[in-house]
């Protein structure tokens, strides 16, 4: 197994913290892999036939990508006898096998059990949690009851935990006790700089409320300050709480009924989730989202996340009708096999669009997909991290990957994706218009309207001219100017068409304007 070199370094703080610990890496960097060597590496140090593997995560999808990579990685899985097995609430293989992988939700009153059961019978237990900023809840945190049954656990319990996102409540009470400290970090600015991911591109797109969204969402707004002006008179420890203790604190008084704040408190709740609801479905993300992937390469890999299961079912039907047989949905509403069809087909290339709720913001590898679409969203950072790491794995002949992401302007929505990860990445700022069905992007319409003269003044065929502005329309929404003029002329060289050569010579010339300009601005600087 060949290691890039942060996982030997992880592999080797794992070692120094005796088999414990949390890796704090971002997805598409090679966390699995590098637990995979984990199991190997610690089962050298053990004797033969000593330790049992259990592998804790969240989804489904998930769990079928743990068993193929353990299958593939570790040489006794690929025997029948070893094959791992899987539970959760359609299967539940037999426990007693080396290898089981666990979904969360229906580990939470036998894990701990079979984990007991192992040691009891003379096994070490290495506990990989996958995506561990899960176990912290109160529900899911009882996979860990084990540690308090008052048997010896010395050189018998050893554990991993995975996630680009572990801090989380009850982080340093709940996870750090269970599983270890945070042993290392593998951010985006080390990984980008270490070519382990792929370049990406982040497109921020504003848009508007509609006329009667715009006016509803303004009463909304006014009936919620007045409401927390009237709760912080009755409750005024409520001001120095943060956004997710303030939301904590009016829940628990929601539920009081003898609490005096409890009419207030449930009316507080029930006016943001109007408001939220309202923002997510606000219709120029759907009319945004289908002339986006109108004016994309018919050939682009795309995963469309979204916040609302309607939304996904609604943007489902729309697009089936665009793009026949090409469209599938996941989302947690699915019977299971229709999940795993939708996941089989989108892997396997028969359909290159995929809409998503939150059940894919974890749990979902496809290399080859390059552009992931932020229908709508939270504004939690770790879901943003999520979705962006889904489209960020390096594949053979995958230069780059984009990330277009949809906020409304008059909103109390985001404008900016990653605030702290904007370094890595070329930020782009477009705006929508819903009533035009237009897209605007300054900064590429000024690049390319410069281009355009330039050729005008050298040129005066005008059909010349004409395919020119084409290519140059074509390429308004795609990040494919951002690339390196080397990597322009190579897709230049592979085109299918005189039409698609014609385009990849136009972005070349405007990556060159483009990295001209900046060594301007720079040498003016």
């Amino acid at each position: 197994m060949n290691l890039y070199p942060w996982q030997k370094e992880c592999i080797k703080a794992w070692q120094a913290n005796h088999y414990r610990g949390m890796v704090n890496a971002i997805t598409g960097t090679g966390k699995t892999f590098m637990a995979l060597y984990g199991i190997r590496f610690l089962e050298n140090h053990l004797p033969a036939g000593a330790l049992r593997v259990k592998v804790v995560v969240p989804t489904f999808a998930l769990t079928a990508q743990w068993a193929l990579a353990m299958q593939y990685a570790l040489p006794d899985c690929k025997s029948r006898r070893e094959k791992p097995g899987v539970y959760h609430s359609d299967q539940a293989d037999d426990p007693n096998r080396k290898y089981m992988i666990y979904i969360i939700n229906s580990a939470r009153y036998t894990l701990a059990r079979h984990i007991l059961a192992d040691i009891k019978n003379g096994y070490a237990v290495l506990l990989i949690a996958d995506e561990c900023h899960h176990c912290a809840s109160p529900e899911n945190r009882k996979i860990f009851d084990f540690l308090s049954a008052g048997i010896d656990l010395t050189n018998k319990y050893f554990s991993l935990g995975l996630s680009a996102t572990p801090q989380v409540l009850d982080y340093d009470t709940v996870l750090v006790p269970a599983l270890g400290k945070e042993i290392y970090r593998y951010g985006f600015s080390e990984a980008v700089r270490k070519n382990n991911i792929c370049k990406f591109f982040i497109y921020q797109i504003a848009l508007s409320f509609s006329p009667e969204e715009l006016q509803e969402y303004q009463e909304l707004t006014d009936r919620l300050a007045k409401t927390r002006q009237r709760l912080l008179a009755c409750n005024p420890s409520l001001k120095y709480l943060d956004r997710f203790r303030f939301f904590g604190a009016l829940k628990q008084m929601a539920g009081e009924k003898n609490n005096t704040s409890q009419t207030l408190s449930a009316l507080y709740l029930n006016l943001s989730y109007r408001r939220q609801a309202l923002n997510h479905m606000a219709s120029s993300r759907l009319s945004c989202l289908q002339s986006l992937i109108r004016q994309l390469d018919e050939r682009t890999r795309i995963i469309v996340f979204g916040e609302r299961i309607k939304q996904a079912e609604m943007a489902y039907r729309l697009l089936s009708r665009q793009y026949p047989n090409q469209v599938g949905c996941y989302h947690s509403q699915m019977d299971g096999q229709a999940r795993k069809n939708a996941l089989a087909r989108f892997h396997d290339g028969n359909q290159r669009i995929l809409i998503s709720c939150r059940a894919l913001d974890e749990g979902i590898d496809v290399p080859d997909a390059t552009v992931g679409i932020v229908l709508s969203g939270s504004s939690v950072g770790r879901q943003r991290t999520q979705r962006l790491g889904r489209i960020l794995r390096k594949q053979s002949g995958k230069h780059a990957a984009c990330l277009y992401y949809f906020y409304v302007r008059e909103s109390t929505e985001d404008s900016v994706f990653l605030s702290d990860q904007e370094e890595n990445a070329a930020v782009c700022d477009l705006f929508y218009s819903a009533t035009e069905d237009a897209f605007i992007h300054p900064d590429y319409e000024a690049a390319a309207a410069a281009f355009l003269d330039e050729i005008t003044q050298k040129e005066s065929d005008e059909s010349f001219i004409n395919e020119i502005r084409c290519c140059l329309l074509a390429g308004l929404v795609r990040s494919d100017w951002l690339l390196s003029p080397d990597v322009c002329r190579e897709k230049a060289g592979q085109a299918g068409s005189q039409r698609e050569k014609n385009y990849w010579i136009c972005m070349r010339r405007m990556a060159m304007r483009r990295n001209n300009t900046n060594k301007t601005r720079f040498t003016d600087s």
